[in-house]
């Protein structure tokens, strides 16, 4: 791992609705920067525009010749297929900005006490190799199922299907370059950043948090 004297890297994932965004909030909150790789996607749509138009066509693009996300995420989100080919047109710009953000904050210590990698596909993207952390947040699924159905408006058929797209999201496959910490949320927020706290004052251990 690199000099911990810039403040670690810390990845958080985590399928859909376990809490990833509330545990990014507490490092937020004790001033980590804030890398979030849905933002760098949103960002990645912008930029790769012409090439995400080119291959998925007009009825993509919004009158403005922005991208319609919303159109995009009916054609990529129903298949395996086309969810690839969007991922090999934006994942490898969105991971260059993570890479080029942790170097600046490597080759910058004091700037920030850490900086937060907030992303689902931390493990698919290979952004784990970026992180001297990983915080793999879990839930139970019906908290998990009530989170989405509050926060997002699915019906239960869209629910189950995004549940089932991110089975493969965790790190069993893959060799870890990382220290990783179970991060159980299955509570109230406060007693979530109280498990945060433990495992921030034992000095980001490799072990499970209850």
């Amino acid at each position: 791992m690199n000099s911990r004297s810039s403040g670690p890297v810390v990845g958080i994932a985590g399928r859909c609705c376990a809490g990833k965004d509330v545990v990014c909030n507490y490092l937020l909150e004790r001033g980590y920067q804030d890398l979030n790789v849905d933002r760098i996607g949103h960002l990645a749509l912008d930029v790769k525009r012409e090439e995400v138009a080119a291959t998925f066509g007009a009825s993509v693009m919004a009158p403005d010749g922005s991208v319609d996300r919303a159109a995009l995420g009916a054609i990529v989100f129903t298949s395996s297929a086309e969810r690839s080919r969007l991922e090999s047109i934006v994942h490898p710009w969105m991971v260059e900005q993570v890479r080029l953000a942790v170097e600046e904050h490597r080759n910058n210590p004091g700037l920030y006490p850490g900086v937060a990698v907030n992303a689902a596909l931390l493990f698919p993207m290979g952004l784990d190799r970026f992180c001297d952390e990983i915080l793999w947040v879990t839930a139970p699924l019906a908290a998990r199922i009530r989170r989405a159905r509050r926060r997002d408006g699915m019906s239960p058929a869209q629910l189950f299907r995004r549940l089932w797209s991110q089975r493969r999201l965790g790190p069993q496959d893959i060799g870890r370059r990382a220290d990783m910490i179970t991060v159980k949320n299955s509570g109230t927020v406060a007693e979530l950043y109280r498990q945060l706290a433990r495992i921030e004052a034992q000095g980001w251990n490799r072990t499970e948090h209850s």
